[in-house]
């Protein structure tokens, strides 16, 4: 198994404990991630101590952040949403262009 997968594994294990016993006492998640990485980090478990493998994982997690962002986006399908702000725009630039040829 490659090394990186055994330890996303383990952080994942890590993770889900956490969240079980501190729900009990009404933590927030935030908080339990933090508690995550201080465990498997360097100076405790040192899960994680490689900084090939933090990078690796650090790339990783850009990527899942901005594929969850790009499946949060709405796009406006009518264009009747596009054409207000579209035509003030276009009046705004042609009032200012308008002011710079009068100065």
């Amino acid at each position: 198994m490659h090394p990186v997968l055994l330890s996303v594994s383990i952080m994942c294990v890590v993770i889900l404990l956490l969240i079980i016993l501190l729900r009990r006492y009404h933590q927030l998640y935030l908080f339990e991630y933090i508690l995550a990485g201080i465990i498997l980090g360097p100076h405790v478990t040192g899960v994680f101590s490689s900084a090939k493998e933090t990078v690796s994982l650090g790339e990783l997690g850009i990527l899942l952040l901005m594929f969850f962002l790009g499946i949060e986006i709405n796009i406006p399908d009518k264009r009747n949403d596009l054409r207000v702000p579209f035509v003030a725009q276009l009046i705004r630039t042609l009032v200012s262009l308008a002011f710079a040829f009068v100065i």
